[in-house]
């Protein structure tokens, strides 16, 4: 006997964009590549501008890259069922990993939307991953789960491609695979509401 209806219940958005065109992607590795980099406790063997840079996109250079992201995330505000240009963008900075090098597992506190853009992705360049919330390791102790489904899985990975912006819920915790490439270049940023901003400025 087949079910007779099937529900997803409770989904977590993660959404994909392939924002290549209309931005100059040497012009932003250049920056990456000119900006001061240090280490940071979340990379292994990695160097990032966050403790040096947290306002990359506010670069006049990337305006257009800011404008497109936006606009994303406004498609995933509606999706999602925020209110449209309600999510901005605040704090942003870029990742470079090395060959062998790899993210640790990390959530975004604070943030609504967090993202992900790959300006440049290289062949053996590291997926990232993302935590199944639902996945509970007790439970799975206690059943030998044949079948890897959407109900099972611990976790889903999702490789980047030269152009990919992936939005995802800032709670939502996410890691990278170890990078193969020579060189895995990421610009990260995060979001707030405009109600977090205005309390944000009244604190100043």
């Amino acid at each position: 006997m087949k079910a007779q209806q099937s529900v997803e219940l409770f989904p977590t958005l993660v959404q994909m964009f392939d924002i290549s065109d209309n931005i100059d992607i040497p012009v932003l590795l250049k920056l990456c590549k000119t900006t001061n980099i240090e280490n940071h406790k979340l990379l292994e063997n990695g160097k990032s501008s966050f403790n040096t840079n947290l306002s990359l996109l506010h670069n006049n250079k990337l305006a257009n890259l800011k404008k497109e992201i936006q606009n994303c995330i406004n498609i995933y505000c509606k999706t999602y069922g925020v209110p449209e240009d309600e999510m901005y963008i605040t704090n942003s900075w870029f990742n470079i990993l090395k060959k062998n090098g790899s993210v640790l597992p990390h959530t975004h506190m604070g943030s609504f939307i967090s993202g992900a853009f790959y300006p440049s992705v290289k062949e053996g360049a590291g997926s990232i991953f993302f935590k199944n919330p639902l996945w509970n390791e007790q439970q799975h102790f206690q059943f030998a789960f044949t079948n890897v489904t959407s109900c099972t899985t611990e976790k889903i990975g999702i490789k980047p491609q030269s152009g990919m912006l992936v939005l995802f819920p800032s709670w939502l915790e996410h890691w990278t695979d170890i990078n193969l490439a020579e060189e895995r270049i990421t610009i990260s940023f995060n979001t707030h509401s405009n109600k977090q901003i205005k309390k944000l400025h009244s604190l100043i």
